[in-house]
């Protein structure tokens, strides 16, 4: 039986309880129950395929509406996507989406991964290893990750299968580079 009121005594007494006990503790240990249902609504709406975002949206609203109720939940659900989409680091993301596509269509890229090529032939692997190292200088320009690893998928597979690297490599470089 929960007991709030021994509970919090017993806190007052062992302030380091209080601490571990505090709203950041994982939805599993703070409500179970809570926790179990919504997992099994999700997979149940996932089973009726429902698009899995639209049911991630779904649970977590009704779960929102529960802990701290309707007026908050509907105040976060407008303001939240907003504050995503508004946000500085993703509006790089189609920039450099785009700077990738017109490298690769002005045929710059062939030239950089030749000149790589040339440099790092005589590594097995050298130009895996050229895209490593631009993959890396350019997420430290851009400051993305993300970008990067768009950006040098759409650059970088396609040059290292023109020169014989298997897909799975090809793409296993980039995604580990960026």
């Amino acid at each position: 039986r929960y007991d709030a009121l021994s509970e919090f005594a017993h806190d007052l007494r062992h302030p380091n309880r209080a601490y571990l006990r505090n709203a950041a503790a994982p939805l599993i240990e703070r409500h179970p129950v809570l926790f179990w249902k919504a997992l099994a609504l999700l997979l149940a709406l996932i089973a009726l395929r429902v698009p899995i975002a639209i049911a991630m949206i779904a649970v977590g609203a009704a779960g929102l509406t529960v802990l701290i109720g309707f007026g908050p939940t509907t105040g976060l659900l407008r303001s939240l996507p907003y504050e995503f989409a508004a946000n500085w680091a993703l509006s790089s993301l189609p920039t450099f989406l785009v700077m990738g596509y017109v490298a690769y269509h002005a045929q710059l890229t062939q030239g950089l991964f030749r000149a790589a090529k040339l440099w790092l032939s005589a590594l097995p692997g050298g130009l895996a290893i050229a895209t490593v190292f631009g993959a890396a200088a350019f997420s430290a320009l851009s400051g993305s990750s993300v970008a990067c690893a768009a950006a040098m998928g759409k650059i970088a597979v396609p040059e290292m299968r023109r020169n014989g690297y298997s897909v799975r490599l090809a793409t296993g470089t980039v995604a580990a580079a960026g």
